[in-house]
């Protein structure tokens, strides 16, 4: 079996401190990897939100869990970490049941620094994809290097061979000689065809006449037949004379039929590029239509080529935050949680299942990340107050305001078209699904959730999906 590698070798870097690795074959069981407040690397076995296994490593600076799945409902658990200054890292394959070491594969360092991602989720072509960047103080010259590496894993845990492929590039600003470039790194990502894909942010400090710019880079594992080169773009750049210096590369994310790339230009602007992951090159680029999140935000986007959407999670004054996308963003901005500490830029990151998506994020000084799940149809089924499709699709709720039964009367749905309910109370959290098999001319909510529990005063959406539409108003509940 092979395991593809991506490694990037920069001049400076954003750490990745927490990652999420779900398995495929069962949707509670998650590997969270992230660096503790004692200086090493953690990585931990989780069944649902609960942590139930944790082993600690040598690694200060960064590191990165993946999973290779086998047949039938087998896997092995890739954690490695990294150390600064050291001359080589080890990657580890691992139990996924007591997370004990099966074998361990050296990987050389030739720089200071380096950081890893594995690729969240399978892909058919390969068991694993995992992204690696180092860098080094070298005066004033910046240079990058990107390689991508094929690594075959058997399924009993050992790492054997190896492939290669590279970009190289160079600069020399003639700056300073404590003046460095800083480089931001998301992915990799993956779609149902083509290949995968990562992006930089590179800062180059200026000097002298020249201004310090920003420039935003897409690179595709997808090579001619007859090149060793990793195929790149630059898809945004900017100088420091724009009021909003310096642009942010915020968050990528995929799904079966595109990655997405969301980020801040030097005007403020959050914007999102989307890639057919053929080329470097973005198929188109809009205007994120949101306020939220920000520049100042830490934020994640799920990458699994089985799912139709991505998840997008933030952290926001005390909360997360999350919205939906499939081929355009959900009209509905969910909160999976309050109560948040700070969370630091990259200590969020969500993964895709078969049900949802699971959020992981870890509070500035807390020793172990925590993890909530967040339902699709919870992210998928609600708009802003209106409709959409049918022009002529209303429902009507009597009485409003109620105390009991709600009565949900609709009008222009065919009486025999399939139709469900959906009803999120005002965070967005789904409390409650009817099913009113076609009886669409007498559907009643009896204001319980799900498990029988009266729901509790406030405004709550009712939400009606069928014939190619969605309804959606507003019902108030008293005691």
């Amino acid at each position: 079996m092979r395991l593809l590698i991506i490694l990037l070798f920069v001049a400076a870097a954003a750490i990745a401190d927490v990652e999420i690795a779900p398995v495929s074959s069962n949707s509670d069981l998650s590997f969270v990897s992230w660096i503790g407040t004692d200086g090493f690397a953690h990585l931990g076995r989780y069944e649902g939100d609960s942590l139930v296994t944790e082993i600690t490593t040598v690694g200060d600076y960064d590191a990165s869990v993946g999973v290779c799945e086998f047949q039938p409902d087998s896997c092995i658990v890739l954690f490695v970490s990294s150390t600064y200054l050291e001359y080589c890292d080890t990657l580890r394959t691992l139990s996924s049941s007591t997370l004990s070491q099966l074998d361990s594969w050296p990987m050389d360092r030739y720089q200071e620094h380096y950081q890893y991602s594995f690729l969240k989720n399978p892909d058919t072509r390969w068991d694993a994809f995992l992204a690696i960047y180092g860098y080094d103080f070298c005066s004033s010259i910046t240079s990058w290097e990107c390689i991508s590496m094929e690594l075959s894993v058997s399924a009993s845990g050992e790492v054997d061979s190896l492939f290669s492929l590279s970009h190289s590039q160079y600069m020399d600003g003639g700056r300073e000689s404590d003046q460095y470039s800083y480089l931001s790194f998301f992915g990799p990502a993956s779609v149902e065809t083509n290949w995968p894909m990562f992006c930089t942010s590179v800062i180059q400090p200026g000097n002298g006449g020249w201004p310090s710019a920003t420039l935003f880079s897409s690179f595709v594992h997808n090579p001619p037949a007859d090149s060793t080169e990793l195929l790149t773009e630059y898809f945004y750049g900017a100088y420091d004379t724009l009021p909003q210096w310096p642009p942010t590369l915020m968050a990528l994310g995929s799904c079966s039929n595109e990655a997405v790339a969301l980020w801040e230009d030097a005007y403020g602007q959050v914007q999102y590029s989307e890639f057919d992951c053929s080329s470097p090159e973005p198929v188109a680029t809009n205007i994120f239509p949101w306020s939220n999140p920000g520049e100042g935000n830490s934020c994640a986007m799920s990458s699994n080529p089985d799912d139709t959407g991505m998840l997008l999670a933030w952290y926001q004054s005390g909360v997360i935050r999350c919205r939906h996308y499939q081929d355009e963003w959900n009209g509905f901005e969910h909160i999976a949680v309050s109560g948040v500490g700070v969370v630091g830029e990259f200590n969020i990151a969500v993964s895709s299942v078969d049900d949802g998506y699971w959020i992981a994020w870890l509070e500035n000084g807390a020793t172990e990340p925590e993890l909530i799940f967040v339902d699709r149809s919870t992210v998928t089924g609600i708009e802003e107050v209106g409709s959409s499709g049918s022009l002529d699709a209303t429902i009507d709720l009597f009485p409003n305001p109620c105390i009991q039964d709600l009565s949900i009367s609709t009008y222009g749905i065919p009486h025999s078209a399939s139709v469900r309910v959906l009803i999120h109370d005002c965070s967005g959290r789904l409390v409650r699904r009817i099913n009113p098999n076609n009886q669409i001319q007498d559907i009643y909510w009896d204001c319980c959730d799900q498990s029988g529990e009266r729901c509790e005063q406030g405004i709550y959406f009712i939400t009606l999906i069928g014939s190619g539409c969605s309804v959606t108003e507003k019902a108030l509940l008293l005691d």
